[in-house]
């Protein structure tokens, strides 16, 4: 329900004949890289929507079928706002080596500002819990008209909060939503160099 979110915000998790078809065009996908004798790795993005939406049963089938099919050379990496991230869930994202992203726009009064009240919350915890659990993660920063004059607070937060990041601008969807919430290309260059500038006085200090 992000304010400037382009997509839709409901729909079903994925059938499991879609998810038999993904296995098999990840096994073509490392036949293809073995007959060319290259040695990289497949990174599969579990998006959404929502993904933690899904059944345990179903992460350990999905997980499973692809260690099954690639060994590991395959990298996971799970998008989600972690509301419904859980220990059962962590201990078995470990065991596959799965990765987290989430979504953060800063500190509470930006991100509620642009994803609705009580958001920060919810997803702070999540990030607690997967930082409990041992799982690495890294927060996706969307700037806003709104947001983009508290761009050296933000940085400050993760900062602080020895969270890695990065920042995007919204994108206007298909349907003309989310218009007012576009950051135009010279504004956002402007932001990435002199968030640059800051990084590099940090440098020493940020892991």
């Amino acid at each position: 329900s992000c304010s400037y979110c382009f997509g839709p915000n409901h729909g079903p998790v994925m059938p499991d004949h879609i998810l038999e078809l993904t296995f098999e065009f990840v096994q073509q996908c490392i036949q293809q890289l073995d007959r060319s004798s290259s040695s990289a790795d497949i990174k599969i993005l579990f998006h959404g929507g929502e993904p933690l939406i899904a059944k345990e049963q179903y992460w350990r089938k999905a997980l499973r079928g692809f260690r099954k099919i690639a060994h590991d050379r395959v990298n996971y990496i799970v998008q989600s706002n972690l509301w419904l991230l859980n220990e059962d869930l962590c201990s078995l994202f470990k065991d596959h080596s799965v990765s987290l992203s989430t979504s953060l726009d800063g500190p509470e009064h930006v991100t509620d500002l642009q994803r609705g009240k009580g958001y920060f919350k919810k997803t702070r915890s999540g990030i607690e819990l997967a930082k409990q659990m041992g799982l690495p993660i890294g927060c996706i920063a969307t700037l806003t008209p709104s947001s983009l004059p508290h761009w050296k607070e933000i940085f400050e937060f993760f900062f602080q909060e020895q969270i890695q990041f990065s920042v995007r601008t919204a994108i206007e969807g298909w349907d003309g939503r989310g218009s007012d919430h576009i950051v135009s290309p010279a504004q956002f260059a402007e932001l990435i160099i002199e968030m640059l500038d800051l990084y590099l006085h940090h440098v020493g200090d940020y892991s």
